[in-house]
């Protein structure tokens, strides 16, 4: 985990349909091709957390928001943001969902790191679990489900779950879907900001301490030995 690079690029993102335009009524679409079964829906509100596979996990790139990372910092007292976040390249974003951040110039998406030994989610259990299932990005919690432009609840029909998805309780979907809606338009806001006033000279922490993931730049030895030299 800590071996992962700020600017990394994922080893192989999932295959994915182009989606052109700011689309709120999908979050993800994949590959027909892809998809292997086509699971039913379960009563069993635990079937989930003690089922999945992981699959999600470990053969796809896990975009997130800014938000969703302070809801995980929050969650976990004590861990540091690059013990599970990085910055890709914008390239990953195939969907146009997620906003290209400008560091420096370049252009680039923040997501979850992938375990350097098994090639997944730094959260993924040896359980094949998920280990934030509370407190998820929201492209996790709402996955496969997403809503119509009726605000009715449709998913996926085809997709890479071994048996079951989560239970279906279509009010708690239609929340939990109306939410990353919301977080995804105030994260597009808070990146356009920092495009305007940082996307030229400002870099991966800057953009960290601006989101609020940092609470200051970490000290730079280089800055410090050079102001040194300047009290001698």
């Amino acid at each position: 985990m800590d071996k992962a690079s700020k600017s990394e690029k994922p080893s192989t993102p999932g295959k994915t349909l182009d989606v052109k335009g700011d689309d709120h009524s999908v979050l993800e679409k994949i590959d027909p091709e892809a998809h292997v079964s086509s699971p039913p829906l379960t009563d069993n509100p635990f079937y989930c957390v003690q089922h999945c596979s992981g699959f999600c996990c470990s053969e796809y790139t896990v975009l997130i928001t800014a938000i969703d990372a302070k809801r995980i910092l929050d969650s976990i007292p004590g861990i540091h943001v690059y013990q599970f976040l990085t910055f890709y390249d914008e390239s990953v974003e195939t969907l146009n969902f997620y906003p290209i951040i400008k560091i420096k110039g370049n252009g680039h998406v923040i997501g979850m790191i992938q375990d350097a030994k098994h090639k997944t989610c730094p959260f993924h259990t040896a359980l094949g679990l998920c280990g934030i299932h509370d407190f998820s990005p929201m492209v996790c919690q709402t996955y496969p489900f997403s809503l119509t432009e009726d605000h009715e609840v449709t998913y996926l029909s085809r997709v890479k779950c071994g048996k079951l998805f989560p239970p279906f309780n279509e009010e708690r979907i239609k929340k939990i879907v109306l939410q990353s809606w919301k977080e995804i338009d105030e994260y597009k806001d808070m990146v356009k900001k920092w495009n305007e006033k940082h996307g030229t000279d400002g870099d991966f922490d800057d953009f960290l301490v601006f989101t609020g993931l940092l609470k200051e730049r970490p000290k730079n030895e280089e800055d410090e030995d050079g102001n040194e030299d300047e009290e001698e």
